[in-house]
């Protein structure tokens, strides 16, 4: 049986400390099958989408649906359906309650029912080696707006086709009825995996859908490794593991990356000389403009100020002179100074640390700011840094 609740007068077995009673056949026993969307087209109804059980209502927009196109097109792995078969007595049949695949369901329908055009979307360059190609200012990486399927061909067989190989076809602003009919039928043919579970208990299906969506979203810093080319994966992990940039973020942040976005947030402002904002859309659509020679120059920065944040034994003055954005202004200082001849050795810059910060300096009284306001916060930082050692 599906353990659901904890009910009084079953005894508990501990392994360590009872000897183990005969077991006998225990939990939930799924058939597994395939059907194919043209099969499911044919009786969608049979699922139902809409049961209270499911996690959101929220719609997919153009571009979640154009990327399920893609990888349908593409025979990309799309997970299970998983779902609870029921019996439907007055229409004398079995139903199917989905419990966790109900939006890829939905958008499937809205894709053959030719509901949907589908939309550009960001598609980053890279050369044979995987390395982020860039525009002629060696600056702005290089991307293609649309909705992309590489086709490989064999000229051979058919001569009406282009010379080359190999080309990408691009959907955006087209329907499924306006796909390629090979498109369509990689579509139609493409098979589904169902689970299908069979109970009556309805704390059973309340357990199922807590056990395969107890995890929570990707959220931003997670999702965009996937657009990152090695260089810049590699230049961003190096930073994030240092213990000073982790600062501010709690052991959930870490857990969940977000000492990643910490890491990218140092690049872009020492990257652009502080031009920047550092919202989560901004650092993911600027990320790839960050070079090689910004990445050693930060990580110098950086480790200086890590040797620093080492140094405070006491947990707490270290909490309290360390977050964020505090971590981001005073790595952005140091590395626009480091070269001065009057640059402070460790303990000066700690002082400077302690004096500036025990009022919360440019930052509200030890709260972090806004990403939006980083600028003037990394500037002020910066202006009393070099007038404090006397670098005007």
């Amino acid at each position: 049986m599906l353990t659901t609740k904890m009910y009084d007068g079953i005894p508990i077995f501990n392994p360590s400390e009872d000897e183990a009673p005969s077991l006998l056949d225990f939990g939930l026993i799924a058939s597994v099958r395939k059907i194919s969307i043209d099969e499911f087209m044919e009786r969608p109804s049979v699922f139902i989408t809409n049961d209270p059980i499911q996690r959101t209502s929220e719609v997919w927009n153009a571009a979640q649906t154009t990327v399920l196109a893609l990888s349908l097109i593409e025979k990309v792995d799309i997970g299970n359906i998983k779902v609870q078969k029921i019996s439907n007595e007055k229409a004398k049949r079995k139903n199917f309650v989905v419990i966790d695949g109900s939006q890829r369901l939905t958008n499937i329908k809205v894709i053959r029912r030719n509901q949907v055009t589908f939309v550009e979307l960001d598609n980053f360059v890279q050369d044979e080696n995987g390395k982020q190609v860039y525009l002629e200012d060696g600056v702005t990486p290089k991307k293609i707006r649309g909705a992309f399927v590489l086709v490989e061909v064999d000229n051979d067989e058919d001569e009406s086709i282009a010379e080359a190989s190999k080309f990408y076809y691009n959907i955006a602003g087209l329907t499924f009825k306006e796909l390629p009919h090979a498109f369509q039928r990689t579509i139609n043919s493409y098979n589904l995996t169902i689970e299908e579970y069979e109970f009556t208990d309805p704390d059973i299906k309340k357990t199922l859908f807590h056990r395969w969506n107890h995890g929570t979203a990707l959220n931003a810093a997670e999702l965009r490794k996937v657009y990152m080319d090695e260089d810049l994966l590699n230049a961003q992990n190096t930073l994030k593991d240092l213990p000073v940039i982790q600062s501010g973020l709690s052991p959930t942040d870490i857990k969940r990356d977000v000492h990643s976005t910490s890491a990218l947030s140092v690049l872009l402002v020492i990257q652009t000389n502080n031009k920047t904002k550092l919202t989560n859309n901004v650092v993911t659509n600027k990320m790839h403009s960050i070079s090689p020679g910004i990445v050693k120059e930060t990580l110098k920065a950086a480790e200086c100020l890590n040797n620093i944040y080492l140094s405070i034994e006491d947990e707490k003055k270290r909490k309290s002179l360390f977050s964020k954005y505090k971590m981001i202004a005073m790595v952005y200082a140091i590395h626009s100074t480091f070269n001065e001849i009057n640059f402070p050795d460790m303990s000066d810059l700690l002082k400077w640390i302690e004096d500036y910060f025990k009022e919360g300096g440019h930052f509200n009284d030890g709260e972090t700011v806004k990403a939006s306001q980083m600028v003037s916060a990394n500037t002020q930082t910066l202006l009393h840094f070099k007038k404090t050692f006397e670098m005007e």
